[in-house]
This record gives C-alpha cells, structure tokens and sequence, in this order.
C-alpha cells in the first residue's frame, strides 16, 4: 500500500506536465482547421455546427496531438533521468 501512496504523485505531474502540451497542441491545430476551406464550405452545405464541430474540425484537430504524447513523456523521462542538465534546464541526453 505505501508503494501504491509514493506512486501516485509523481505520476499525476507527469501526467499534468503531458496533458498541458496535449491541450495546447490541440488548441494551435484546432484553431488552424477552424480557417480551411472545407470548414468554411461544410456550413453551406447545410451540416450543423454541432457536427461541423464533431466531425470535420475535431477529427482534423486531433492529428497532430495524437502524435504528440511519446515525444512529451521521452522528454519528461528523459529530464528526470538524466544527470547533464542543459543551460536551458532542460536535459538532453544521458551522459
């Protein structure tokens, strides 16, 4: 039971740290699929906000914050087990 309390913590920073860059990557692609013409063209063709929304700009959105989360947690691992920070503090690379 103590190895299950010690746990918890430090995985929900991770996880905290993840889910930010998660939800700003989505937000940036999000945004930019909201300008493409295939958007400005769905609502014309009589499909509801709502399923403008649910389909074409979410579906469209999520390609790029999918792709996001093993570069995300291969930083954060990468930070926290390495021993040569960077002057950016950040680290890279293990030596």
């Amino acid at each position: 039971m103590e190895g299950l309390r010690s746990f918890v913590l430090p995985a929900f920073t991770l996880g905290v740290n993840a889910a930010a860059l998660i939800a700003r990557i989505t937000r940036s692609s999000v945004l930019d699929v909201l300008g493409q013409d295939f958007i400005r063209t769905a609502y014309p063709k009589g499909a509801s906000p709502a399923r403008v929304i649910c389909v074409h700009v979410l579906r469209n959105g999520a390609i790029p914050s999918s792709r996001s989360p093993p570069f995300s947690s291969g930083i954060s691992l990468g930070a926290r087990c390495s021993r040569k920070p960077c002057s950016s503090g950040l680290v890279w690379g293990a030596s």
